[in-house]
């Protein structure tokens, strides 16, 4: 019986140090994907700033437009 309990113990040991091994390495690849992420928060962002420019510029364009429309038909 105890042989069979040690056995099971190290099966369960052999099993628990290949998870902290495999834990580790995925930490790791995590941290390398930190950087990464952050770039494209910041890139997410710039993007979101640029998609409001583009729309006040659309707006902006839109109401010149009609401007020069009232102008011409004065004329």
């Amino acid at each position: 019986m105890n042989t069979v309990t040690a056995s099971k113990y190290s099966d369960m040991k052999q099993i628990a140090d290949n998870l902290q091994v495999t834990t580790n390495d995925l930490n790791g690849k995590f941290r390398d994907l930190i950087p990464l992420m952050q770039q494209i928060d910041e890139i997410d962002e710039t993007v979101d700033k640029l998609e409001a420019a583009a729309y006040k510029l659309d707006a902006y364009s839109i109401a010149l437009e009609n401007k020069i429309k009232n102008v011409l038909k004065k004329s």
